[in-house]
């Protein structure tokens, strides 16, 4: 929950240490699919408010909007 507007978020953890062989390439095409996440605007999709990158636990975490 935002502590400023009181509204409710869903994080989406996606774990790249142990997945794919190329890192650079899979962070790569992560991050262009992210772009076009922040971009889409739909009555029917869920909409991603934010995201960032933990590198420490080899995380993306996606911010997006509870439904």
């Amino acid at each position: 929950m935002h502590k400023m507007t009181k509204k409710c978020y869903a994080a989406k953890m996606i774990h790249f240490e142990a997945g794919p062989a190329d890192p650079r390439r899979f962070l790569s095409e992560a991050f262009t699919e992210i772009n076009v996440l922040k971009t889409v605007y739909h009555e029917n999709l869920i909409r991603m408010i934010d995201f960032f990158m933990d590198s420490n636990s080899y995380q993306i975490v996606l911010i997006l909007e509870y439904c």
